[in-house]
């Protein structure tokens, strides 16, 4: 977890900060050196590897016709057979997947960049996310957390007191988790979701026990009535 001392803080208390994850940073930059390793081959194939074996093959077949030695002949066939012959679609397939998929490789990088620019940050109770004004955890008027156990994604629904509103996401996986998962912890203490899970798991302990109960009475009664 990263932590910066807060210099107008009276209690020195440590601002929470999570920079951008780098496994998700990581596996973009790989997706990206795929999608273009991918593209730069389609165009290889659809304008160089692809014309040149319809050329070999060309002249393979045209050497084949040319001459009358039948062992020759043999293989010419033989070596006719190593090739396929690419026609217009299989080379304009070829292309379009050649010069589209740098673009969508680029557009990929460029979008994930942006997903993950800058920091969250908890300074105190000011929170700082990228694309949103700093607000206060006052400025909160809800929270979403249904998917944060499974995902670690959580949203947060804010007005401040100037009348901006907005929602912002909080999630692990773009940006460094132990740091975005303590800023979710100190949202979780002051709204008291912790609590409202610590409650719901006591009453699933309790149903369940008293299903034991239940299923015990009905054996005990089942044991009375096999001895009667």
């Amino acid at each position: 977890m990263t932590t910066e001392s807060s210099g107008t803080s009276a209690s020195n208390t440590a601002d929470i900060v999570a920079k951008a994850g780098r496994y998700y940073r990581n596996t973009r930059y790989l997706m990206f050196v795929v999608v273009m390793g991918f593209g730069i081959a389609f165009l290889y194939d659809g304008f160089i590897r692809y014309p040149r074996h319809n050329r070999e093959l060309k002249a393979l077949q045209d050497e084949n016709e040319a001459t009358t030695d039948s062992a020759k002949k043999q293989q010419l066939a033989v070596k006719i057979k190593e090739y396929q012959h690419h026609n217009d679609t299989s080379l304009l397939i070829q292309k379009l997947l050649g010069f589209s998929l740098p673009p969508l490789g680029i557009a990929l990088l460029a979008w994930s960049l942006h997903r993950s620019r800058g920091e969250y940050r908890l300074s105190g109770t000011k929170l700082s996310v990228p694309g949103h004004p700093t607000i206060d955890l006052d400025d909160v008027k809800s929270v979403n957390n249904d998917l944060w156990d499974r995902k670690g994604i959580v949203w947060l629904k804010y007005e401040t007191p100037n009348a901006q509103q907005g929602e912002i996401v909080l999630d692990d996986f773009v940006y460094d988790r132990p740091p975005t998962d303590a800023i979710y912890d100190v949202i979780a203490e002051k709204f008291g979701l912790n609590k409202d899970e610590d409650e719901n798991e006591d009453a699933a302990d309790n149903d369940a026990a008293g299903d034991d109960e239940d299923a015990a009475s009905r054996t005990d009664s089942e044991s009375s009535d096999a001895q009667r």
